[in-house]
């Protein structure tokens, strides 16, 4: 992809499926590249209604945007993020709904809601999302006492006194899952030799696993300290 065309709205006509050379045999041909702009400026202005649920109003914007398909790529990510933006801003959550975990295990009932949708069915792509978020707020649920269960396990991993460095960099882990000695000296206050001995003994109890930061410049590579068992918990689906 060109980088003049990111974020920029599409000139050209596109489409999604069939070949390379032509729309022949596409699955969806978009709207006319002319039309664009008119219909993203419809779509703000449904996004700025005050009388559906939060949950409609995000599930129908983010199915409308992807009928429009405004950009050359990207469309998807966008849409998500669409979508997400509205859950939080019109429900005062803290925290995005990760509706893509059930839509990443069932893509083909994600493709055929959007179909449903750009075919006049609204009612089945709504229900369909509507239950999306349902699973993501269960998984999250599951994921929240996942966490917490590997967090005790690395507790008894090491002994801590009360609030040491090293027991802090544990219960901060969800929020700062890669850290360095500059970075927990500056946030706990303490002195780089006292940070660099607790992120030794949480590597050594293998709570912490440490790594090279690849650099561009030349010289030594930076050291960072990673909490590879909570990405590896945070990857399941």
């Amino acid at each position: 992809m060109r980088h003049e065309t990111i974020g920029a709205i599409r000139t050209a006509q596109n489409w999604i499926g069939g070949g390379s050379f032509g729309p022949r045999d596409a699955e969806y041909i978009p709207p006319a590249p002319e039309d664009v702009r008119d219909l993203l400026e419809d779509l703000v202005n449904f996004c700025a209604r005050t009388d559906l649920t939060s949950v409609a109003l995000a599930a129908l914007a983010h199915a409308q945007f992807e009928v429009i398909h405004p950009f050359v790529d990207g469309n998807g990510r966008v849409g998500r993020a669409l979508l997400q933006q509205l859950l939080v801003s019109r429900s005062g959550l803290e925290a995005p709904v990760p509706v893509s975990v059930p839509w990443s295990r069932d893509t083909d009932r994600y493709v055929n809601g959007i179909r449903a949708f750009r075919n006049g069915d609204a009612d089945s792509w709504f229900l369909f999302a509507s239950w999306s978020v349902i699973e993501a707020v269960d998984w999250m649920k599951q994921m929240a006492g996942g966490v917490q269960e590997l967090l005790d396990q690395m507790r008894s991993r090491i002994e801590t006194r009360g609030k040491s460095v090293a027991a802090k960099v544990i219960d901060d882990l969800p929020h700062y899952p890669v850290v360095d000695t500059q970075t927990v000296a500056e946030r706990y206050e303490v002195t780089p030799q006292t940070a660099h001995e607790a992120l030794l003994r949480l590597s050594e109890a293998e709570i912490l696993v440490e790594r090279p930061l690849a650099r561009r410049r030349k010289g030594r590579p930076r050291r960072v300290f990673a909490a590879t068992e909570l990405f590896e918990l945070l990857s399941e689906q």
